[in-house]
């Protein structure tokens, strides 16, 4: 059964037209091609090198692999990650 705060963050959401992870604070990821990956509703970076970046979310780690990563932008709510990314995981997803 789904919690009670997901199914209303859904009827929220329905009614007005917005996606989910927005009502919800579930993170969202967008990844263009192999070159840049966006990172929303992060609660923040757990390691950083230019072959792996670990970020934490409510939800669970997201793992980057890849080689010459860094962050093009890190702010509170979002994180612009740009290099060549080889893999992205989710590790320990609720």
């Amino acid at each position: 059964m789904k919690d009670k705060w997901v199914q209303i963050g859904e009827k929220v959401a329905d009614i007005l037209d917005i996606p989910l992870e927005t009502v919800i604070d579930w993170p969202g990821i967008a990844m263009s091609g192999n070159k840049s990956l966006v990172i929303q509703n992060h609660l923040g970076i757990i390691e950083y090198d230019q072959e792996l970046i670990r970020v934490n979310t409510k939800l669970g780690e997201i793992r980057i692999t890849g080689s010459s990563l860094s962050l093009l932008v890190a702010y509170k709510e979002e994180i612009v990650i740009e290099g060549r990314i080889g893999g992205v995981q989710l590790v320990d997803w609720r």
